[in-house]
């Protein structure tokens, strides 16, 4: 509690901290009736310190500072003294557990004026923080146990605590798992800071002044918790606390919003009763597909409906009861998991531990759960359903895009170099002769390493030791888990030889950096335009749920996917025709590829279509297209190509095969494609030529504008078409 007032008091806390406090150890102070010297100094909060009293070793005190007003702390503390708690004695092992830290006795300094209160001492050393046992991997982390049912006793001891505070009236108001703490053994609820409670005296109320937006109850979100409403604040913290007990962490009001409408933020969405996981569902938020919650009795869903969606909510009593029995375990309540004894779950009910996503490749992929991790975590829509399929890529396009309070989610995304981009910028930082050495080694890796490299100085052959052990570290990784025991063994001898050689900086030549898929343009496509051929000129539209071609490509090599591209054209004098469906387009140009044993430095292309072969009457069939060569970097905006290309179509038997050569060019904005291809057709007996071009004018991010040429000097088509990516 200290530490809540201490941070939302802000700059004039701050300024208390710097005041003189004065180490009190020593002093003589007057405990009830009884003079005694404090002791050392356990811990200091915004309010005052704790001291140890050596001839009270079973209590401590706590010391206001001396800016704190004291005439209040007083009055408050002598109701406490009147009006304490009724808690039922609780022993661990022949030893009194005390749960609650109240105030004992007043303390007063030697002219006789308040300065604090003796209470309980707290073995804190035997204690924890609930908020650990909120999620399983960080409470296994701390030597926890975070089985169903031990957070189950955890809530039902919690829940009888605070019913005997709101018995006679005290309420703690800023409620929430970091201010509470369990003992590890017994699993009783050790209640710290209670001067900062709401406490009911004989007279009047003393109030508490903190609370947590994320735990405060609709009712008084914005407005604050008017004295005399702390019980209604309470019950509504408790059962969050229970329900994030009971169900992976997850807060009540966080989910998938179903609509636009849905705040972001959790204290706005119990503002609008925002609650998901009841028995009705929500029709604006939908729970979060980790959720437990159907797995959890009736009984208790109730309750939890009655605290979210209702101001009639459980008393502290009534939880108490209603969790005492699941935590009994002589009640049969909670089993064991059938499939994983390290889990635990409701009897009759599946557990929800070992619940398993399902997992299709399109629709609901890696990249698709971890949006919906996201969209627990923040409470913003990361699982659009307006895609076709939800593509890894567009996951970076909602990140880069989404601003939460104003500002944006994340400052900026970064590609992270596969093992095999650095184990290729290694190989290209070395000359002809240590690449050849290298690549020897790695054909026969039991050759003698000292043999090997010793002809070169040191500081190359740490050059070259590094990059056969990313060539390993790359094999590696490739492996993915399989049996790859010669391949440890030579990583082992090669790492053997480079610790032998002196220690000095290494310089490891580190792969270019690559921009963000989401710098460049979205992947699905639609278009308008028109064509014009040496037939007639039509209107067309263009329509793609995946297209990124080799100009919108943004790594240094060129790479393009295209699926499902669609032209549609309208115009003389005839309707809507299907003009071309490209299935599938692929380019890979690899450009500086280094010269690596077993690696492949060719570049390629392939294709499958149906299209309108001029030739054949403009008639609509299957046309396949497929090369292989190298590629080059011309300059740092150019990439040339050389492949040996064949292309088909059934309309004709045509099938051309021969040389092609090509260039693509990304300027800072404008960006080109040109291709020339000459081959023959065994089927015809004849030789042709083809040759096309591309323009890319980007407009902004997502909207560019195009123009296409193609020629097969027989016949020739162009198009002017702007395009629209979401």
């Amino acid at each position: 509690m200290d530490r809540a007032i201490e941070w939302q008091q802000g700059k004039t806390s701050l300024e208390a901290r710097r005041m003189p406090r004065g180490d009190r150890q020593g002093h003589r102070v007057r405990v009830g009736a009884r003079s005694m010297a404090l002791g050392a100094s356990i811990k200091s909060g915004g309010a005052g310190t704790i001291y140890r009293l050596p001839d009270a070793p079973d209590q401590v005190a706590k010391i206001y500072h001396p800016h704190i007003e004291r005439g209040e702390y007083a009055h408050k503390i002598e109701a406490m003294l009147e009006l304490a708690p009724r808690l039922p004695a609780r022993e661990f092992r022949g030893e009194t557990v005390t749960q609650i830290a109240w105030p004992q006795d007043k303390i007063f300094d030697r002219g006789s004026r308040f300065i604090g209160f003796a209470m309980p001492l707290l073995d804190m050393g035997s204690t924890e923080e609930l908020e650990l046992m909120l999620q399983a991997r960080q409470a296994r982390a701390a030597g926890l146990n975070p089985t169903l049912g031990v957070k189950m006793t955890l809530a039902a001891n919690l829940a009888s605590v605070i019913s005997s505070l709101h018995r006679q009236k005290h309420y703690l108001v800023d409620l929430k798992p970091v201010n509470l703490r369990f003992y590890r053994d017994s699993l009783y609820i050790a209640l710290l800071d209670c001067d900062g409670f709401s406490v009911q005296g004989r007279s009047r109320r003393f109030p508490a002044e903190q609370f947590t937006p994320d735990y405060l109850a609709p009712e008084f979100q914005g407005r604050g918790v008017k004295p005399g409403k702390g019980r209604e604040q309470d019950l509504f913290a408790l059962a969050v606390i229970v329900f994030r007990l009971l169900n992976f962490g997850i807060h009540p009001f966080t989910g998938k919003p179903l609509d636009d409408r849905v705040p972001t933020d959790i204290p706005a969405r119990i503002r609008g009763w925002l609650y998901a996981y009841g028995r009705q569902p929500h029709p604006q938020l939908a729970p979060s597909p980790v959720s437990a919650h159907e797995a959890m009795p009736r009984e208790l869903r109730d309750l939890f409906d009655r605290a979210f969606a209702s101001t009639d909510r459980p008393s502290a009593a009534a939880w108490a009861d209603a969790l005492s029995v699941y935590a009994r375990r002589d009640s049969g309540r909670i089993v064991v998991c059938s499939k994983d004894d390290a889990h635990q779950h409701f009897a009759g009910q599946p557990c929800g531990a070992a619940k398993k996503f399902r997992y299709f490749f399109l629709t609901k992929n890696c990249t698709y759960r971890m949006a919906e991790l996201l969209t627990l975590a923040t409470g913003h829509d990361f699982t659009p359903e307006a895609r076709l399929w939800y593509v890894p890529i567009e996951l970076f396009y909602t990140l880069s895009d989404t601003r939460l309070d104003g500002r944006p989610l994340v400052d900026r995304i970064d590609y992270v170099p596969s093992s095999q981009r650095r184990v290729y910028a290694q190989f290209s930082a070395l000359d002809g002769g240590e690449a050849q050495a290298v690549n020897a080694v790695i054909v026969a890796p039991d050759t003698a390493l000292a043999n090997a490299f010793g002809a070169w100085p040191e500081p190359r052959q740490q050059a070259m030791l590094d990059t056969l052990l990313a060539y390993y570290e790359y094999r590696e990784a490739a492996a993915r888990g399989e049996s790859a025991t010669g391949l440890e063994q030579a990583k082992r001898r090669a790492l053997a030889y480079r610790l032998r050689l002196p220690v000095r900086e290494s310089r490891v030549a580190l792969p270019p950096t690559v921009a963000p898929p989401s710098k460049a343009h979205r992947t699905l496509r639609t278009g308008a335009g028109v064509t014009a051929s040496d037939a007639a000129a039509r209107s067309a539209l263009y329509w793609a749920p995946y297209y990124r071609d080799d100009l919108s490509s943004l790594s240094p090599s060129v790479k393009a996917l295209v699926v499902g591209d669609t032209q549609i054209s309208m115009g003389d004098g005839n309707g809507p025709r299907l003009d071309r469906l490209d299935f599938v387009r692929l380019r890979q140009l690899r450009i500086n590829a280094a010269d690596i044993a077993g690696e492949s430095t060719l570049s390629w292309q392939l294709q499958a279509s149906i299209d309108r072969d001029p030739l054949a009457g403009d008639r609509l069939g299957p046309h396949g297209a497929g090369g292989i060569g190298r590629a080059w970097a011309v300059g740092t905006q150019t990439v040339g190509y050389a492949l040996m290309s064949s292309t088909a179509r059934a309309n004709e038997a045509e099938w051309v095969t021969g040389p092609e050569a090509g260039m693509v060019w990304r300027g800072a904005r404008l960006k080109a494609a040109a291709q020339l291809h000459y081959g023959y057709d065994p089927f015809a007996g004849e030789t042709r030529t083809t040759m096309g071009a591309r323009v890319a004018l980007p407009i902004e991010r997502d909207l560019d504008v195009r123009f296409e040429l193609s020629s097969n000097f027989d016949a020739y088509s162009a198009g002017l078409n702007i395009n629209r990516y979401w």
